[in-house]
Protein backbone atom coordinates (compact mmCIF):
# COMPACT_ATOMS: atom_id res chain seq x y z
CA UNK A 1 0.00 0.00 0.00
CA UNK A 2 1.15 3.41 -0.78
CA UNK A 3 1.11 6.34 1.11
CA UNK A 4 -0.98 9.40 -0.46
CA UNK A 5 0.84 12.92 0.03
CA UNK A 6 -1.06 13.66 2.68
CA UNK A 7 0.03 10.60 4.88
CA UNK A 8 3.25 11.08 4.05
CA UNK A 9 3.10 15.07 5.70
CA UNK A 10 1.56 13.62 8.69
CA UNK A 11 3.40 9.84 8.87
CA UNK A 12 6.12 9.81 11.33
CA UNK A 13 9.79 9.06 9.65
CA UNK A 14 10.33 5.94 11.05
CA UNK A 15 6.97 4.41 8.84
CA UNK A 16 8.31 6.12 6.09
CA UNK A 17 11.30 4.16 6.38
CA UNK A 18 9.44 0.85 6.80
CA UNK A 19 7.14 1.62 3.68
CA UNK A 20 6.77 -1.45 1.59
CA UNK A 21 8.85 -3.54 4.10
CA UNK A 22 8.10 -6.10 7.24
CA UNK A 23 6.89 -4.06 10.11
CA UNK A 24 6.73 -7.23 12.00
CA UNK A 25 10.50 -7.64 11.71
CA UNK A 26 12.13 -6.50 15.07
CA UNK A 27 14.02 -3.79 13.92
CA UNK A 28 10.71 -1.72 13.32
CA UNK A 29 9.24 -2.62 16.95
CA UNK A 30 12.98 -1.69 18.13
CA UNK A 31 13.43 1.47 16.57
CA UNK A 32 9.72 2.45 17.01
CA UNK A 33 9.95 1.38 21.48
CA UNK A 34 13.67 2.67 21.79
CA UNK A 35 12.75 6.13 23.83
CA UNK A 36 10.52 4.52 25.96
CA UNK A 37 13.14 1.49 26.53
CA UNK A 38 15.90 4.21 26.91
CA UNK A 39 14.26 5.55 29.72
CA UNK A 40 13.28 2.63 31.42
CA UNK A 41 16.99 1.98 31.25
CA UNK A 42 18.29 4.72 32.69
CA UNK A 43 15.97 4.86 35.80
CA UNK A 44 16.84 1.05 36.28
CA UNK A 45 20.64 2.36 35.95
CA UNK A 46 19.93 5.64 38.66
CA UNK A 47 18.40 3.34 40.62
CA UNK A 48 21.18 0.74 41.00
CA UNK A 49 23.52 3.16 41.40
CA UNK A 50 21.99 5.43 44.31
CA UNK A 51 21.53 1.99 46.44
CA UNK A 52 25.26 1.20 45.96
CA UNK A 53 26.32 4.40 47.00
CA UNK A 54 24.05 4.36 49.81
CA UNK A 55 25.37 0.91 51.02
CA UNK A 56 28.85 1.09 50.32
CA UNK A 57 28.99 4.68 52.49
CA UNK A 58 26.85 3.43 55.23
CA UNK A 59 29.30 0.35 55.59
CA UNK A 60 32.30 2.58 55.30
CA UNK A 61 30.91 5.03 57.88
CA UNK A 62 30.26 2.14 60.51
CA UNK A 63 33.70 0.60 60.26
CA UNK A 64 35.31 3.85 60.95
CA UNK A 65 33.02 4.98 63.85
CA UNK A 66 33.41 1.06 64.98
CA UNK A 67 37.30 1.64 64.46
CA UNK A 68 37.49 5.50 66.53
CA UNK A 69 35.62 3.58 69.53
CA UNK A 70 38.04 0.72 70.16
CA UNK A 71 40.82 3.15 69.84
CA UNK A 72 40.07 6.30 71.86
CA UNK A 73 38.11 7.24 75.13
CA UNK A 74 35.36 9.57 74.94
CA UNK A 75 35.16 11.58 78.03
CA UNK A 76 33.83 14.66 79.40
CA UNK A 77 35.53 18.11 79.37
CA UNK A 78 34.35 20.36 82.32
CA UNK A 79 35.40 23.96 81.53
CA UNK A 80 36.12 25.66 84.78
CA UNK A 81 34.92 29.11 84.96
CA UNK A 82 37.10 32.09 85.00
CA UNK A 83 36.67 34.02 88.62
CA UNK A 84 35.00 37.10 88.33
CA UNK A 85 37.20 40.40 89.95
CA UNK A 86 36.49 41.12 93.02
CA UNK A 87 34.89 45.18 92.79
CA UNK A 88 36.36 47.53 95.26
CA UNK A 89 34.62 48.08 98.20
CA UNK A 90 32.44 51.25 98.29
CA UNK A 91 34.01 53.65 101.34
CA UNK A 92 32.05 53.31 104.63
CA UNK A 93 29.33 56.07 104.44
CA UNK A 94 28.78 57.21 108.18
CA UNK A 95 25.40 55.94 109.65
CA UNK A 96 22.38 58.66 108.49
CA UNK A 97 21.28 61.10 110.88
CA UNK A 98 18.38 60.84 113.02
CA UNK A 99 15.92 63.27 113.62
CA UNK A 100 14.50 63.67 117.33
CA UNK A 101 11.00 65.06 117.53
CA UNK A 102 9.47 66.34 120.72
CA UNK A 103 5.79 67.00 120.90
CA UNK A 104 4.69 69.96 123.15
CA UNK A 105 1.98 69.03 125.60
CA UNK A 106 -0.06 71.66 127.82
CA UNK A 107 -2.00 70.53 130.42
CA UNK A 108 -4.70 72.89 130.20
CA UNK A 109 -7.46 72.53 132.67
CA UNK A 110 -10.75 74.42 132.25
CA UNK A 111 -12.77 75.59 135.50
CA UNK A 112 -16.47 76.39 134.23
CA UNK A 113 -17.28 78.32 137.42
CA UNK A 114 -20.21 80.99 138.01
CA UNK A 115 -18.99 84.29 139.15
CA UNK A 116 -20.54 86.29 141.69
CA UNK A 117 -22.69 88.86 140.43
CA UNK A 118 -21.69 92.87 140.65
CA UNK A 119 -23.39 95.13 142.63
CA UNK A 120 -25.08 97.51 140.69
CA UNK A 121 -25.25 101.20 141.06
CA UNK A 122 -27.87 101.66 143.23
CA UNK A 123 -26.78 99.41 145.66
CA UNK A 124 -23.31 101.07 145.45
CA UNK A 125 -25.44 104.74 146.59
CA UNK A 126 -26.76 102.54 149.48
CA UNK A 127 -23.59 101.16 150.83
CA UNK A 128 -20.82 101.73 152.34
CA UNK A 129 -17.61 100.71 150.49
CA UNK A 130 -15.47 97.87 152.79
CA UNK A 131 -13.45 94.65 151.77
CA UNK A 132 -16.29 92.52 152.88
CA UNK A 133 -19.83 92.00 151.84
CA UNK A 134 -22.31 92.27 154.45
CA UNK A 135 -26.05 92.48 154.28
CA UNK A 136 -28.21 94.72 156.87
CA UNK A 137 -29.70 97.78 156.82
CA UNK A 138 -27.94 101.10 155.90
CA UNK A 139 -29.53 103.15 157.86
CA UNK A 140 -28.55 101.58 161.14
CA UNK A 141 -24.88 102.09 160.35
CA UNK A 142 -25.06 105.76 160.81
CA UNK A 143 -22.41 105.80 157.85
CA UNK A 144 -23.36 107.80 155.14
CA UNK A 145 -22.22 106.02 151.56
CA UNK A 146 -19.49 108.11 149.87
CA UNK A 147 -20.26 111.11 147.40
CA UNK A 148 -18.70 111.12 144.38
CA UNK A 149 -16.59 113.71 143.46
CA UNK A 150 -17.29 116.87 141.71
CA UNK A 151 -15.34 116.68 138.20
CA UNK A 152 -14.51 119.56 136.57
CA UNK A 153 -16.07 119.78 133.17
CA UNK A 154 -14.20 123.03 131.98
CA UNK A 155 -11.71 121.64 129.66
CA UNK A 156 -12.25 119.81 126.56
CA UNK A 157 -10.20 116.85 127.31
CA UNK A 158 -11.78 113.13 127.24
CA UNK A 159 -11.11 110.45 129.70
CA UNK A 160 -10.74 107.11 128.70
CA UNK A 161 -11.88 104.48 130.29
CA UNK A 162 -9.81 101.91 132.29
CA UNK A 163 -10.19 98.21 130.17
CA UNK A 164 -8.97 95.42 132.06
CA UNK A 165 -7.75 93.05 129.79
CA UNK A 166 -8.76 89.17 130.03
CA UNK A 167 -7.09 85.98 128.87
CA UNK A 168 -9.08 84.34 126.46
CA UNK A 169 -10.53 81.24 128.20
CA UNK A 170 -8.11 77.89 127.34
CA UNK A 171 -10.17 75.58 124.81
CA UNK A 172 -11.82 72.27 126.05
CA UNK A 173 -10.06 70.04 123.47
CA UNK A 174 -6.81 70.61 122.18
CA UNK A 175 -6.06 70.78 118.25
CA UNK A 176 -4.53 66.87 117.36
CA UNK A 177 -3.24 65.55 114.24
CA UNK A 178 -4.94 62.76 112.70
CA UNK A 179 -4.24 59.84 114.35
CA UNK A 180 -2.85 61.25 117.55
CA UNK A 181 0.55 61.83 118.88
CA UNK A 182 2.33 58.50 117.70
CA UNK A 183 0.83 59.17 114.41
CA UNK A 184 2.17 62.54 114.48
CA UNK A 185 5.59 61.60 115.37
CA UNK A 186 5.64 58.84 112.69
CA UNK A 187 4.70 61.72 110.34
CA UNK A 188 7.95 64.24 111.09
CA UNK A 189 10.38 60.72 111.36
CA UNK A 190 9.25 59.75 107.87
CA UNK A 191 9.68 62.59 106.08
CA UNK A 192 12.31 64.77 107.26
CA UNK A 193 15.13 64.41 105.70
CA UNK A 194 18.06 65.95 107.58
CA UNK A 195 21.37 67.60 105.66
CA UNK A 196 24.06 65.41 104.88
CA UNK A 197 26.77 67.93 105.86
CA UNK A 198 25.94 67.44 109.78
CA UNK A 199 29.57 65.74 111.07
CA UNK A 200 29.12 63.10 113.57
CA UNK A 201 27.72 63.51 117.07
CA UNK A 202 26.16 67.26 116.16
CA UNK A 203 23.03 68.27 117.05
CA UNK A 204 20.35 71.10 116.09
CA UNK A 205 17.34 72.08 117.57
CA UNK A 206 14.22 73.82 115.32
CA UNK A 207 11.49 75.37 117.53
CA UNK A 208 8.44 76.36 115.10
CA UNK A 209 5.20 78.08 115.64
CA UNK A 210 1.99 77.07 113.64
CA UNK A 211 -1.87 78.12 113.91
CA UNK A 212 -4.38 75.39 113.46
CA UNK A 213 -7.37 77.30 111.88
CA UNK A 214 -10.76 76.72 112.82
CA UNK A 215 -11.11 73.80 109.55
CA UNK A 216 -8.06 72.51 110.95
CA UNK A 217 -5.68 74.34 108.32
CA UNK A 218 -2.22 74.71 108.83
CA UNK A 219 -1.06 78.35 108.47
CA UNK A 220 1.41 81.24 110.06
CA UNK A 221 4.75 79.31 110.52
CA UNK A 222 6.84 81.53 112.82
CA UNK A 223 10.42 80.27 114.01
CA UNK A 224 10.80 80.71 117.55
CA UNK A 225 14.18 78.87 118.10
CA UNK A 226 16.67 78.60 114.83
CA UNK A 227 18.54 75.73 114.43
CA UNK A 228 19.92 77.03 110.98
CA UNK A 229 18.24 78.55 107.49
CA UNK A 230 18.82 75.14 106.01
CA UNK A 231 17.14 73.16 109.08
CA UNK A 232 14.04 75.43 109.85
CA UNK A 233 13.69 75.64 105.82
CA UNK A 234 13.47 71.66 106.68
CA UNK A 235 10.98 71.53 109.31
CA UNK A 236 8.80 74.26 107.35
CA UNK A 237 8.86 72.26 104.41
CA UNK A 238 7.73 69.32 106.16
CA UNK A 239 4.78 71.20 108.45
CA UNK A 240 3.11 72.38 105.15
CA UNK A 241 3.01 69.06 103.79
CA UNK A 242 0.67 67.88 106.91
CA UNK A 243 -3.03 67.28 106.46
CA UNK A 244 -5.75 68.82 108.19
CA UNK A 245 -5.79 68.23 112.23
CA UNK A 246 -8.71 68.00 114.14
CA UNK A 247 -9.05 71.85 115.12
CA UNK A 248 -9.26 72.82 118.90
CA UNK A 249 -12.76 73.36 120.65
CA UNK A 250 -13.76 75.85 122.72
CA UNK A 251 -17.44 76.79 124.59
CA UNK A 252 -18.72 74.10 121.78
CA UNK A 253 -17.32 75.38 119.31
CA UNK A 254 -14.30 75.04 116.54
CA UNK A 255 -11.44 77.95 117.67
CA UNK A 256 -8.18 79.05 116.23
CA UNK A 257 -5.25 78.14 118.53
CA UNK A 258 -1.48 78.24 117.83
CA UNK A 259 1.32 75.13 118.26
CA UNK A 260 4.51 74.73 119.18
CA UNK A 261 6.39 72.09 118.01
CA UNK A 262 10.40 71.34 118.92
CA UNK A 263 12.89 69.18 116.08
CA UNK A 264 16.31 67.64 117.45
CA UNK A 265 18.52 67.08 114.64
CA UNK A 266 20.86 64.63 115.74
CA UNK A 267 23.65 62.87 113.88
CA UNK A 268 25.07 59.84 114.80
CA UNK A 269 28.64 59.55 116.41
CA UNK A 270 31.11 57.84 114.82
Amino acid sequence: MHMTSQQILHSDLLDILFEKRNKLYGAYLLRKNYPVELMKAIAITCVLTIALIFFTGSSSTKQTLDKITDGYKVSQVVIPEEPKPKLPEPASKPPASQVKTEVLTNDMKVVNETPEPLATQSDLDNSVLGNQKIDGDPAASGLQPPQMPQLNTGGTGTAEEAVEKKEPPLPSRQPQFPGGAQAWLNFLSRNLRPPQDMEAGEKRTCLIRFSVDEDGTITNFQVLQSGGNEFDNEVIRVLKKMPKWLPAIQNGKPAAVSFTQPVTFAAAEE
